[in-house]
């Protein structure tokens, strides 16, 4: 049965990929750059039955020390209270390879635990977690040397 949060999922994943494949820069990330300090200052927020939908801001309920790398584009965001579930989508200015570096490197610099990581020049997975919540980044190419990050972070008892 396909649910609204499924319908949801793929809405995220479809927006990301088609900003993704506009994007233009092919400039790399470097791997050991620190996390961005200075958000975007535009957002455009939508309330639908306690979930928080967003775009072009990190929500407030990603965790301090979670690394986005210096020239990521915010894309569309999820927040579920009721489930303590955050999502979002980054357009990254590295490879696939280059991105999952960044991850792997600097998500333990944040403060979490990377659990898992694989994947191949067209898909990466890094699976980590810390006293507070799990979560993944899925990274997929997106053409001209960029790649797209979807974010999903769990709040944990």
């Amino acid at each position: 049965m396909i649910t609204p949060r499924r319908i949801l999922h793929g809405l995220l994943v479809a927006v990301a990929l088609a900003a993704a494949a506009c994007g233009g820069s092919s400039a790399a990330t470097s791997t050991t750059a620190p996390p961005s300090t200075t958000p975007p200052t535009t957002a455009t927020t939508l309330a639908v039955g306690g979930v928080v939908f967003g775009e072009g801001v990190l929500p407030d309920t990603v965790p301090s020390g979670f690394p986005v790398p210096i020239g990521a584009v915010v894309g569309s965001t999820l927040v579920d209270p009721g489930s303590g579930t955050t999502e979002f989508v980054l357009t990254l200015p590295a490879d696939v390879p280059g991105a999952a570096d960044y991850f792997e490197q600097n998500l333990p610099i944040g403060g979490f635990q990377v659990t898992e990581t694989a994947g191949n020049a067209a898909e990466w997975k890094v699976a980590f977690a810390n006293d507070a919540a799990e979560g993944t980044v899925v990274l997929r190419a997106a053409g001209n040397g960029l790649s797209s990050a979807a974010v999903r972070i769990v709040e944990t008892p």
